[in-house]
């Protein structure tokens, strides 16, 4: 990105499709936000399969909520508009007919992100924030409807990263089958084992286990405001 110019970025979640509109003034490499969106759609009902698809509700309801946002962001006249996709439309089978519905809808080509690819994308955009502390070794988990990442960053750079098939839509479809009342004790155990058991085996280097955490995403957020 030039300085001045204006971008646009789409990102399609398995809870919700976001829109942020960005630039990058003269005097600092911080990305200034000029305007941001979000629509919830969840097309990720039934990521838990074993064989996971989108349904034919979900495609058009998230080429609908794209089509949206790309017209919002056009009001700025981005001079790019960027779209990737994550766990949702990764794992599914017919993923590719979800972009294929987009690019005849929109024109506009969707970037299906590998789970490497979006651990290492969040942590850059973390590496943004301005108001991150100034600590440079820390680990930074990323929890969406999907997936868990984890990126471990170290003198400031990203040193580790990684994404878990660990997202809260994920858990919930697959260990609470009646989520209009708290879950037992019993229930938390069995997530907390499958939790820990994937952690384990992704071999993530959490030591030293003094080093700061910092938790982003959905799931963060949400508990963020309950907690509030």
């Amino acid at each position: 990105m030039s300085n001045n110019e204006t971008v646009a970025a789409i990102d399609v979640g398995s809870n919700s499709i976001k829109l942020l509109v960005g630039s990058r003034g003269s005097s600092t490499r911080v990305i200034q936000t000029e305007f941001t969106e979000t629509l919830e759609t969840r097309i990720s009902s039934g990521i838990s399969r074993k064989l996971p698809s989108l349904t034919e509700d979900a495609i058009q309801a998230g080429t609908d909520a794209i089509a949206e946002l790309a017209h919002l962001a056009r009001v700025y006249s981005p001079v790019d508009i960027q779209i990737v996709a994550t766990s949702a439309v990764r794992d599914a089978l017919n993923g590719h007919d979800f972009v294929e519905s987009v690019l005849d809808a929109t024109g506009l080509k969707i970037r299906i992100l590998s789970g490497t690819e979006e651990a290492t994308l969040i942590g850059k955009g973390l590496r943004c924030d301005p108001e991150l502390p100034s600590t440079s070794k820390f680990i930074q988990m990323d929890i969406g409807g999907g997936s868990l990442e984890l990126i471990r960053f170290s003198q400031g750079q990203i040193e580790n990263a990684i994404s878990l098939q660990l997202g809260a839509v994920r858990l919930t479809e697959r260990f609470i089958e009646n989520r209009d009342t708290p879950v037992g004790s019993d229930i938390e155990a069995l997530i907390q084992s499958h939790v820990v058991s994937e952690l384990v085996k992704s071999e993530f280097p959490f030591a030293p286990y003094e080093d700061p955490l910092i938790a982003t995403g959905g799931a963060f957020s949400v508990t963020r405001a309950v907690l509030a």
